[in-house]
């Protein structure tokens, strides 16, 4: 659904533009192509601050199980990424 979405609004923009190098419908041929990647950045988007919520709500689940030694999964976590 959100794909054709984006193809129809790339196809209305592509049909007014006002330039003699659009005429030959080099910018329509392309579309489908800018909505995938389109659709990919809005989803890698919306997965970033899902898996940050995520973090923080576990955070605050385990924090109340086991109190103060929350904080050590994520110190190992992020000293395993910087090692690599």
């Amino acid at each position: 659904m959100i794909r054709g979405g984006l193809i129809s609004l790339i196809h209305e923009r592509a049909l007014h533009v006002r330039n003699a190098s659009y005429e030959d419908g080099n910018a329509v041929t392309l579309m489908s192509t800018d909505a995938d990647n389109l659709q990919l950045v809005v989803e890698m988007f919306h997965d970033t601050w899902a898996y940050l919520l995520e973090v923080i709500i576990g955070t605050t689940f385990l924090a109340t199980q086991i109190g103060w030694l929350c904080p050590v999964p994520l110190v190992i976590i992020f000293c395993e990424f910087a090692n690599q």
